[in-house]
């Protein structure tokens, strides 16, 4: 019986068994934002699935994906996405996807204009006003835009 040599046992649990890094999410993550940039949707929604996989509590990478699935028209799946809100609370990205989703949406099953207002109100507050445009810069392909003066209203 060949015998092992003494290292190739810490070596195999090293290469076999040792959790994933996080650098191989934020590897899988960047490769599905640029696969989205180029409007490789299928592609992206691979690479977020994958990071998300490697990292369970990836708040982007789901917006991401999100993002992606809301430009197929596959709403249930975008919405579903812009719930990372729960796995990253101070995360403005998701609120403001989500107000875009929430007032644009052709689908009445989605489109609720006082939570979207609530949605775009949190993701300013969150920048502490710094990033006011996500009330005016759409999301992916939007129908319509949130008003400025409908948010300031009290």
């Amino acid at each position: 019986m060949p015998s092992i040599p003494f290292l190739a046992v810490p070596f195999a649990f090293v290469c076999f068994i040792a959790p994933v890094s996080g650098d191989e999410a934020d590897d899988a993550f960047k490769r599905g934002k640029a696969r989205r940039n180029r409007g490789e949707h299928d592609a992206a929604i691979k690479e977020c699935t994958e990071a998300i996989r490697l990292k369970p509590e990836y708040a982007e990478a789901y917006r991401n994906r999100g993002l992606v699935w809301h430009r197929k028209g596959e709403l249930d799946k975008a919405f579903a996405d812009y719930q990372a809100i729960r796995l990253k609370r101070a995360y403005a990205c998701v609120y403001n996807s989500r107000a875009w989703l929430q007032s644009t949406c052709p689908d009445e099953k989605y489109r609720d204009a006082k939570e979207a207002i609530v949605n775009a109100k949190q993701a300013v507050e969150l920048t502490s006003g710094e990033n006011w445009e996500y009330i005016a810069s759409p999301p992916p392909r939007p129908r319509a835009a949130i008003s400025t003066r409908l948010l300031n209203r009290r």
